[in-house]
């Protein structure tokens, strides 16, 4: 997310030099406060408690015509009182340019995500259930993912195939350990930028596709692979694929 946040960060001081020059003061959208109304029933955050619905909210980032353009909730410091899933209606956070999540979140990640479409870098820290929605895949804009459970092994995580990394052509991170992934890896990227995939300890199986060989920085073990292994993971490093330390791979007929 490195990439992500450095744009973030340019973008960010850039807009708040044309709003000091401006003057002018905006104010959310209804879809805006709606969204962030539901964001705050949804955990009980601490630090919105009788507050109005604003820019002026910890966490928001608005751009000059007072849209939000990057949501950071993060516990701690973000005090949640209570559990809760993701509203659908997130999606109605249009301008959102960065999403970053780390709170006691339940449930599915909503269909309503895909109206992020100016979103490039989405983290989500929390425990996520179920297949990621086919509306992810329509945010080509998106160039980061990190998607990690609470807890690492155990409890809920997320599942279903990874087809969306066939959808996403301007995609440079891809991270998504200690879930349930399962299936293949897909035999062909819609990304050639892609430069970190993080997907250890998920349940993939097939055969490793040889285009992880050219991914700078990939970590692939605790699957159940099938031979043969790829180029890049005959090497020093090959536990980076590798299904176990003692069993690099399975032939195809044992999964």
């Amino acid at each position: 997310m490195r990439l992500v946040n450095t744009i973030v960060l340019v973008l960010s001081a850039v807009l708040l030099l044309i709003l000091a020059r401006s003057g002018a003061v905006y104010s959310l959208s209804d879809g805006e406060v709606a969204a962030l109304r539901d964001l705050q029933d949804a955990w009980n955050l601490k630090s919105w408690q009788n507050r109005s619905i604003s820019c002026e909210l910890p966490g928001l980032s608005c751009d000059p015509n007072g849209h939000v353009y990057r949501l950071t909730l993060l516990w701690p410091p973000m005090q949640a009182e209570t559990t809760g899933p993701i509203p659908d209606s997130i999606g109605q956070l249009r301008w959102l340019i960065l999403l970053q999540l780390r709170l006691p979140i339940t449930g599915s990640l909503p269909e309503g995500i895909g109206g992020l479409t100016s979103l490039l870098g989405l983290e989500i820290s929390g425990g996520l259930e179920g297949p990621l929605p086919r509306s992810l895949g329509t945010l080509t804009r998106l160039q980061g993912i990190l998607l990690q459970p609470t807890a690492q092994l155990y409890g809920p995580a997320l599942n279903g195939s990874l087809t969306l990394l066939q959808e996403l052509p301007n995609l440079t991170t891809f991270s998504a350990p200690y879930n349930q992934f399962s299936g293949s890896l897909p035999p062909t990227l819609a990304s050639s930028q892609l430069q970190k995939l993080e997907l250890h300890s998920n349940k993939l199986t097939g055969v490793v596709p040889e285009w992880v060989c050219g991914v700078q920085t990939f970590s692939l073990q605790g699957n159940s692979f099938a031979c043969p292994l790829p180029s890049c993971c005959l090497n020093s490093l090959s536990f980076r694929c590798a299904n176990s330390q003692t069993v690099p791979c399975f032939p195809p007929n044992d999964q």
